[in-house]
């Protein structure tokens, strides 16, 4: 297979008013020709001499910038095809085409990171926002990664970057998704020979989830809270929702799209139906099971809008989170996340079997379920009870 390329000025050999033309890169593979614009400026044509090496004329003010910018395009193009060769790729004008558009250093692995999350469509803000974290990791960690350099030694000093930044082993995993699958992204578009993350292991130190959870004391607290003074009536909104939450196992992002569309009337009561904004994954919470949730629902529902809460911005509930459990006299700190993790520690609390809290929660993985049993008090009591007490007799 022969290929090749060749700088060419004004191509359809036309004539314009201002004298000024395009110059292209004439790529051919088996004889067949495409043409690829490097974006060069214009040039007018009393400039080219099209000598190799040489094709602006030195009486140009930028003839050296003209000419290495050519000379580096078609090092680039010549330096891939010679990979493709080594891979026993076939080569195309698909793939040098998309080669040659993408911006940005093509030996860089960090300039692929950028490219990689132009390209592609994320299912959710939550995951844009992971890679987009660990885009900001890898800067931090190495702003200049070739990709010759991506291998076992470099993926595991990024490993102890992380930990040593104080991450926890489940938040260090989690990051290392988005650089297999940028990684693994390469590998299928020739930047990269073979997976670097092949038999590599990471070997994560697993450390133990701690979660908030409020007390039905703690909740009742919450409810029966007054905000008396005028500065403080704002309050009584986030509390509302805080509550919610607890008695849904919502987080307030998926609170504050519910629509009356989410409520169905069922020979036993009112349900909660809707998908998880985060994975899109299907739940049904028994609200008939949760009275002061369908008190609340009752109290916000609004004729006039579609959505069943007024909508706050999540900064400023978490910060009013923060306010609220202080004159609720709870020592926890409150935040978006204790709510869902209230709402599982009630279920376990009541007996309510794993596969209807991971129902009821909208898991996704049943991995994710059992850990609130391994680490819930009340699960252990509850399992502990059909057991007989150790005693002794004593004079």
């Amino acid at each position: 297979m022969g290929v090749s390329f060749k700088p060419i000025f004004n191509r359809n050999k036309t004539k314009t008013k201002s004298n000024l033309y395009t110059i292209h890169l004439r790529v051919t593979i088996d004889r067949e020709i495409r043409f690829f614009n490097p974006n060069l400026p214009k040039l007018e044509s009393k400039y080219w001499q099209g000598r190799e090496n040489k094709w602006v004329k030195d009486s140009h003010p930028q003839n050296h910038l003209f000419n290495k910018a050519l000379m580096d395009r078609m090092q680039e193009l010549q330096e891939y095809v010679n990979k493709l060769y080594f891979l026993d790729r076939p080569v195309t004008f698909r793939q040098l085409s998309e080669f040659f558009e993408r911006k940005g250093d093509k030996e860089s692995f960090n300039d692929y990171i950028d490219h990689y999350l132009k390209i592609i469509k994320f299912k959710s803000p939550n995951t844009r926002k992971k890679y987009n974290t660990f885009k900001k990791h890898i800067k931090e960690f190495n702003p200049k990664i070739k990709f010759k350099e991506l291998g076992e030694g470099l993926i595991l000093e990024y490993r102890d970057f992380l930990l040593n930044k104080g991450l926890v082993g489940s938040t260090v995993t989690k990051y290392f998704d988005p650089f297999k699958k940028i990684a693994r992204h390469a590998l299928k578009n020739d930047y990269l020979i073979r997976d670097p993350f092949f038999e590599v292991k990471l070997e994560v130190p697993v450390s133990v989830v701690k979660r908030t959870a409020l007390t039905i004391s703690e909740i009742e607290a919450l409810v029966n809270l007054k905000f008396e003074k005028k500065e403080e009536q704002y309050l009584e909104l986030h509390r509302d929702l805080f509550v919610f939450q607890c008695l849904t196992g919502l987080y307030y992002s998926d609170v504050r799209g519910l629509t009356a569309e989410n409520f169905i009337n069922s020979e036993a009561g009112l349900l909660l139906v809707s998908e998880r904004f985060k994975n899109g994954y299907r739940y049904i919470v028994p609200l008939y099971k949760f009275p002061e949730a369908i008190r609340l629902l009752n109290k916000y529902k609004a004729e006039d809008s579609p959505l069943v809460f007024p909508t706050v911005v999540d900064q400023a509930f978490n910060r009013a989170l923060k306010i609220i459990g202080p004159m609720a006299k709870i020592e926890k700190v409150l935040y978006n996340k204790v709510g869902r993790h209230t709402f599982c520690e009630l279920l376990i609390s009541k007996g309510y079997p794993r596969e209807y809290v991971a129902k009821m929660a909208g898991h996704q993985n049943s991995k994710t379920t059992k850990t609130y049993f391994d680490i819930s008090t009340s699960h252990f009591i509850n399992e502990l009870n059909g057991f007989g007490a150790v005693e002794f007799k004593t004079e």
